[in-house]
């Protein structure tokens, strides 16, 4: 992408949303594939705008477009040819679905943690408020009354960021 499309892009995504940059990277079946700075509290729905769309020859229906974007998130839009019929594609490969995104969790989702009850899941809420999204598991340990056993006991079900 030339310069002056990179910050047009840069430019337009930023006006949409206030709050702080992440990047994610667009590939697949969208006329600008390429790496896009967005906000938080965007969609995919923005990122593939911004990307110019969706490519005659997407396959639109595997892509969740009201999903939030996050920080190092792979947006992969995929051929109409390149799932057969009753196979499902990974299009977030290297992400375990079953895992609870710490950052976006709601309180009931942190309660489901073994060895967090309702005031360590509003404490890991308020820091997340206070201080940002936690880049790594060890990053919990900050919160007031979560120590290294703890989120040993949970780190298995948790996915940063």
């Amino acid at each position: 992408m030339a310069d002056a499309e990179t910050e047009a892009t840069e430019n337009s995504v930023a006006s949409k949303q206030a709050g702080s940059f992440m990047y994610v990277d667009v590939k697949g079946e969208v006329y600008q594939p390429g790496v896009y700075r967005v906000t938080e509290g965007m969609r995919i729905l923005d990122v593939i705008e911004d990307a110019g769309g969706f490519s005659n020859d997407a396959d639109v229906n595997q892509v969740n477009l009201a999903m939030k974007v996050y920080d190092e998130m792979v947006i992969y839009v995929p051929h109409e040819n390149e799932v057969e019929e009753g196979e499902k594609l990974d299009l977030y490969p290297g992400q375990n679905h079953d895992k609870i995104r710490i950052n976006e969790a709601t309180i009931d989702e942190l309660i489901s943690l073994p060895g967090i009850g309702e005031k360590k899941a509003e404490a890991i809420l308020q820091y997340i408020e206070s201080n940002g999204p936690f880049q790594s598991p060890d990053d919990l340990t900050e919160v007031e009354g979560i120590g290294e056993k703890t989120v040993a006991n949970f780190s298995d079900h948790i996915q940063v960021p």
